[in-house]
C-alpha cells in the first residue's frame, strides 16, 4: 500500500473559462461572469499491489480530487477514479522493458451533480535503452458520457458524448540519476462526438525538463503541451451570424511550472504557475485565456 494525501490553496483568473472579447452577442453575455477567484483543493491518492509474482505486478487504485471556489461556488469540482493495472517486466536485449495495461473509470462531479463520466483503456510500452533513455509507447481510448443536465437540450449537434482514441510516443532523456530530465513527446488523437460541433482531430505536443537544484534537493520543473485540433464539420451555432459556414481551429498551449521542496516526514511543498492560452478561427468560444497559482502540501506513505 501506498499513497499521498495533498492540501493546497489557488487563485484561479478565469473559473468558468470565460471567452475573450468578440463581436459576438452571446460570447460578450458569457464574459459578464464572475471569473477570478481564490480556492483551496485537497487530493488524496491510494494504491494497492494485489498481485507481485516474479515479472508480474497488478495493483488497483482510487484517488480524490477536490476544489472549493470561494466565490464562485457553481464551479467546484469533485473527481472519483479508480483504476486497475497490471504489468510485465522483463529485459529485451539486455534492455529493462515494462509492458503494462490499464482500465479506470471516473465520475467529474460539478456543483455536486454529475458532469462527466469516462471509462479509459490504457496500453503501453516502456524501454530503458541505456541509463540515459527512456522511451514509452502509448495507445488509449476513452468512452465520455455527459450529463444532459448541463448539455444544451434540443440541439443534437452539441451532444459532446464521445469516443476518443489517442496513440502517442514520450521520450526522455535522463541525467544524474534522473535529478535532471528533458522530455519531448507526441500524441494524435480523435474525438468521435456524436454531435458534430464537438467532434475533432488533433495533434499534441509535448516538452518538459527537471532540473534539482545542488542544495536542498529543490526541483524546478517545466511542462509544456500544445493541442491543435480540426474539426471537420461546420459549425452549426457559431458564429452566431453566419452559422454553418466555418470548420473550426484551435491552437491550445498549455505551461506548468512547478518549484518542489522535499521536507521531512516525507512532505512535499511546492508552488505552481499554470497558463492555459487558447486561440481559434472562431474567437467567440474558444478563444480564452487562463493563469493559475497554486502553492500545496503533500504527505507521502
Amino acid at each position: 500500500m501506498r499513497g499521498e494525501v495533498r492540501f493546497g490553496v489557488y487563485y484561479d483568473t478565469n473559473v468558468p473559462i470565460n471567452p475573450l472579447t468578440s463581436n459576438d452577442p452571446l460570447a460578450q453575455s458569457l464574459r459578464s461572469r464572475k471569473a477570478n477567484n481564490p480556492g483551496e483543493l485537497a487530493a488524496v491518492h491510494l494504491e494497492y499491489s494485489w498481485l507481485r509474482n516474479g515479472p508480474w505486478e497488478a495493483t488497483a487504485g482510487y484517488t480524490f480530487f477536490q476544489t472549493i471556489n470561494n466565490d464562485i461556488s457553481a464551479f467546484n469540482v469533485q473527481n472519483h477514479l479508480g483504476s486497475v493495472s497490471a504489468f510485465y517486466r522483463g529485459l529485451f536485449a539486455a534492455m529493462p522493458f515494462q509492458v503494462g495495461v490499464q482500465y479506470s473509470y471516473d465520475i467529474l462531479d460539478l456543483r455536486n451533480r454529475r458532469f462527466l463520466d469516462r471509462q479509459t483503456g490504457t496500453v503501453f510500452t516502456t524501454l530503458v535503452e541505456n541509463a540515459g533513455n527512456l522511451t514509452t509507447v502509448q495507445g488509449r481510448v476513452q468512452i465520455k458520457d455527459f450529463s444532459n443536465t448541463f448539455l444544451i437540450t434540443g440541439i443534437p449537434d452539441e451532444n459532446r458524448d464521445a469516443n476518443n482514441w489517442m496513440a502517442g510516443v514520450t521520450h526522455i532523456f535522463r541525467f544524474a540519476a534522473d535529478k535532471h530530465l528533458i522530455r519531448i513527446g507526441y500524441q494524435y488523437d480523435t474525438d468521435d462526438a456524436q454531435g458534430p460541433n464537438w467532434a475533432y482531430w488533433g495533434h499534441r505536443g509535448l516538452a518538459g525538463a527537471q532540473y534539482t537544484l545542488p542544495w536542498g534537493d529543490t526541483s524546478l520543473k517545466y511542462d509544456f503541451d500544445f493541442h491543435y485540433r480540426r474539426y471537420p464539420h461546420p459549425n452549426s451555432l457559431f458564429p452566431s451570424t453566419a452559422p454553418n459556414t466555418v470548420k473550426q481551429e484551435v491552437k491550445e498551449q498549455n505551461h506548468v511550472f512547478r518549484v518542489e521542496k522535499p521536507l521531512p516526514y516525507n512532505l512535499t511543498l511546492a508552488a505552481d504557475f499554470q497558463a492555459s492560452i487558447s486561440r481559434a478561427n472562431i474567437p467567440d468560444i474558444f478563444n480564452y485565456n487562463r493563469y493559475i497559482w497554486t502553492l500545496s502540501l503533500s504527505w507521502s506513505f
